[in-house]
């Protein structure tokens, strides 16, 4: 299935909830999110522009490849999808074949709506990522969906990136603790 995606980061999260019950979007869940990336030792699939995810959902497991579309406007995805009984086997089962390489793992929050043909997601990252400030997340399956999920929202295009996590570690560094909240050094 194509996958048409954006992220716009520094939202008002207040703002953006109000504006998308004005707007009639449809709130569809809470979702916990725990995921995986996983590679070969080698980073094949990261070679051929592709990736490999486990991801639970609250009580579902998903195991997805996406095969990325290039550079474009927005990330454009074909991504293949099938739901998993069970976490922990199938990573041990990845293994076995040899995509023993976890480069990524992470925890967030997500509150998903609909509007129109689009999903549009309020997302924060958790535990080892929570400096990342919250943002949406808006998919569909058409450039031309985007462009009207876009413009009903009164996003500009220039607004609308196709940032990874990557791209968002890199521009959102972890902020130090204050010294008085560091653990002892105990290895001595």
């Amino acid at each position: 299935m194509q996958e048409i995606e954006v992220k716009i980061l520094n939202i008002d999260v207040e703002a953006t909830l109000l504006q998308l019950q004005q707007l009639g979007a449809t709130f569809v869940e809470e979702k916990n999110l725990s995921a995986i990336l996983i590679d070969t030792p080698r980073r094949d699939l990261s070679k051929r522009n592709g990736s490999l995810r486990l991801r639970q959902e609250n009580d579902t497991c998903y195991l997805t490849f996406k095969a990325f579309g290039g550079k474009q406007q927005f990330k454009n995805l074909k991504e293949t999808e099938i739901i998993v009984s069970d976490f922990q086997q199938t990573k041990n089962l990845l293994a076995a074949i040899g995509y023993s390489n976890i480069y990524r793992s992470y925890q967030k929050k997500r509150f998903e709506f609909t509007l129109g043909n689009a999903t549009i997601c309020i997302d924060k990252y958790i535990n080892d990522l929570s400096h990342i400030p919250v943002f949406m997340e808006i998919e569909t399956h058409s450039e031309a969906d985007m462009v009207t999920a876009l413009q009903t929202l009164g996003i500009e295009k220039s607004q609308a990136k196709h940032y990874s996590l990557s791209d968002l570690l890199r521009m959102y560094k972890p902020v130090p603790k204050p010294i008085e909240e560091m653990e002892p050094y105990s290895d001595y």
